[in-house]
């Protein structure tokens, strides 16, 4: 009976030990990925989306697909790569929102207020994000297929809004490639 017990505690043992080691088997890289939003508007308070495809738009998404255990959104930023007004335009408000590919369970992951957008024109600037939209982006952004759609609602002070604004994340993801 000592030699059974001894045996399943050995068992059982190795068992956890197993586990914990798969753990060191463990990758963790971190990498960007941009997304640009042209508007091009007479009107002063606009809004678009894109469905994002992680997959398609950064390799080391493609490359561990199913084995990602977890992606941590680092930091967020924005910027204009192309502006056309004057510099006294204002964004007077503007949000950054994650959502479903189909646009349900949309979560604002940023907003931003009182910038002129000439200011912004190649000059990215670190956007403090919202836990809920961080989440949301995070739990799209690890399950397959790694993808979501990405919202900018945004108002200015004068028209016309012509400009490209460029989101940048950065992010780790950590993925097991035993799995």
């Amino acid at each position: 009976m000592k030699k059974f017990l001894l045996i399943i505690g050995l068992a059982g043992l190795t068992m956890a030990s197993l586990v914990s080691c798969e753990d060191l088997l463990d990758v963790e890289e971190t990498f960007t990925f941009e997304h640009e939003f042209t508007v091009n508007t007479n009107q002063t308070t606009f809004s678009s989306s894109d469905v994002v495809d992680l997959s398609a738009s950064s390799d080391v998404i493609g490359e561990y697909g199913s084995k990602i255990k977890e992606i941590r959104v680092e930091q967020l930023e924005i910027r204009l790569n192309r502006f056309n007004g004057s510099e006294t335009q204002l964004l007077e408000s503007a949000s950054i929102a994650i959502a479903e590919p189909d646009g349900a369970a949309q979560s604002t992951i940023a907003e931003m207020d009182n910038l002129f957008l000439h200011a912004l024109l190649n000059s990215p600037i670190v956007l403090q994000t919202e836990k809920s939209g961080r989440d949301s982006l995070e739990e799209l952004a690890t399950s397959p297929p790694h993808r979501f759609r990405m919202y900018l609602h945004a108002s200015v002070d004068e028209g016309p809004a012509d400009f490209t604004a460029v989101v940048k994340v950065t992010a780790t993801m950590v993925a097991n490639p035993l799995n």
